[in-house]
This record gives structure tokens, sequence and C-alpha cells, in this order.
């Protein structure tokens, strides 16, 4: 666990993750990297317990497990509220505010484009 925290990609996305459930699009947006390496540092955080995922429609949504030791409930408590002081965690959550309709419009047109390979 102490790995998945050391990285600050790996820790920018658990910052992300402990306000809400998020697409790697709107990860990608949010932080400004690219797919490779959210995908990367998700399959990280998802190997090392702290990270779930579950589809919903189309889309694969990326949450916090549950906490299964003390240690671990304690590190996710102190994520979600002592490190709202890290420049580059608050910068990411002012990003995420924007990026939801982005990541929206992304979602509507791939489905679009799906739904027009299937007609023809």
């Amino acid at each position: 666990m102490f790995r998945a925290f050391a990285d600050v990609t790996r820790l920018r996305i658990l910052h992300l993750l402990a306000r809400r459930d998020l697409s790697v699009c709107e990860i990608m947006a949010t932080m400004g990297v690219p797919q490779s390496k959210v995908s990367r540092h998700l399959a990280y955080l998802r190997n090392s317990g702290l990270v779930v995922s579950h589809t919903q429609g189309q889309w694969r949504l990326y949450s916090l497990a549950e906490p299964t030791t003390r240690f671990q409930a304690r590190a996710i408590h102190c994520l979600k509220d002592c490190f709202d002081e890290v420049a580059v965690l608050r910068r990411d959550m002012d990003r995420l505010k924007s990026v939801g309709p982005l990541c929206a419009e992304r979602r509507k047109r791939l489905a679009e484009s799906a739904r027009n390979k299937r007609r023809s």
C-alpha cells in the first residue's frame, strides 16, 4: 500500500476517486495524462486492492475499494480530508468540475459512431 501511495499519479487518481466514481476518460481529462498511463496506474491500484471497477452500460467506472484493514481505512480517510492542501490535488478537483460534460459529449459521440457502424 505504501508503494501505491508513493507515486504522484496514483495519489492523484486516489484523491479523485475519493470524491466519486470516475471513468478513464474523466481521469485523463482531469489530470491531462494519456490513457495508457491512467490505465497502467489503475491496474496497479486494482492489484493493490485500493480500487475496484464496475461496468455501467458500456463504460467502466472506477471507485475506491472498501477498506480491508484499519490502516487502509485511515489512509483513505486522510486522502479524503488531509490532502486538500496540496496544490496539484486542488487543481485536479477544480478541473474535475468541468470534465463531466466533456466526457459525456465524448461518450455520446462514441455511442453514435458505434450505432452508425452497425447500420453500415
